[in-house]
């Protein structure tokens, strides 16, 4: 099942601008963008983004440049960072348009990685949005992304987008074998705990904490063999995790789940209460994997 194709970009002023664009003038596209979108005050549109990101797509590596160009626009030139974040999630879009056609579709996948790893949400939500509606166009594109993703989970920004992609109604229904799933949670798991000092109180690492904590609730409501891995998981003594485990029990509870199958979970978290530390002289694991994006994450 392929997804519904794209509205087109009927407009001869963005025609124009484009084709500028595409001879090496940006600034056109760029003032047609910011006005046509509004992206000084609100994201691009899902529909325009689809669109704009089907028609880039088709021009295949000549638009390169102009990808390049709108990302690294001047945020004083453009009146700040919602706009900057709105042609960023524009080219979200596009790349992922392009991967969905197999044009320079690695490329793509190291800039949206990049993408993933912004320090500005709106760009990251954008990243979750586009590649959402490619993940849950067809169990082929689910299960591509989830073994692309195991390139991601060793960032914590990049790990936290992933696993939002990756529990989306849309998404989730297509998948009939939790295991390769269970495995990027465990893997992003294994990134919160395994946090250096330098990186523990670091934005990636407590938002990825974060989505931890809003995911397994989700996840196991879909496959409720998580359960069982959340027991297993549910001592750990991290001040920031442990609350995040908490949060998810939370939530788990008004399920109206067996009160047996969250029993161990439950004395998991009551044994690692009892044994907290002190959250001012916690020091995670140092046996992180220390790979380019936790650095990057690290120095955000």
């Amino acid at each position: 099942m392929s997804r519904d194709p794209a509205p087109q970009i009927r407009n001869a002023e963005f025609q124009a601008a484009l084709d500028a664009a595409m001879d090496g003038d940006d600034r056109k596209l760029v003032r047609f963008l910011i006005q046509y979108t509004n992206i000084k005050s609100q994201p691009p549109s899902a529909e325009f983004s689809v669109a704009f990101g089907d028609t880039v797509a088709e021009l295949g590596e000549d638009a390169d440049e102009m990808l390049q160009a709108l990302l690294t626009v001047d945020e004083k030139l453009v009146g700040g960072d919602k706009a900057v974040s709105g042609l960023a999630i524009l080219v979200a879009y596009a790349l992922v348009a392009r991967i969905e056609r197999k044009k320079r579709a690695e490329e793509g996948w190291e800039i949206l990685e990049d993408l993933a790893a912004n320090e500005l949400h709106t760009v990251r939500d954008g990243v979750v949005q586009a590649l959402t509606r490619l993940a849950a166009s067809s169990e082929s594109w689910t299960s591509k992304l989830l073994t692309r993703f195991a390139s991601w989970t060793d960032g914590y920004l990049q790990g936290s987008v992933a696993l939002d992609v990756l529990t989306q109604k849309g998404v989730l229904a297509r998948m009939a074998d939790p295991a390769e799933l269970q495995q990027r949670l465990q893997e992003c798991f294994d990134q919160a705990v395994d946090a250096p000092r330098s990186a523990a109180r670091s934005q990636g690492r407590r938002r990825l904490i974060e989505v931890l904590g809003q995911v397994i609730p989700t996840l196991a409501q879909r496959f409720p063999t998580i359960l069982d891995w959340f027991a297993e998981h549910a001592d750990s003594k991290d001040p920031a995790i442990k609350e995040a485990l908490e949060t998810a029990l939370a939530r788990l509870e008004k399920l109206s789940l067996p009160s047996t199958s969250l029993d161990p979970i439950r004395a998991a978290l009551d044994g690692a209460r009892g044994a907290r530390r002190d959250p001012t002289t916690y020091v995670g694991p140092t046996r992180g994997r220390g790979r380019k994006a936790n650095k990057r994450a690290e120095r955000k």
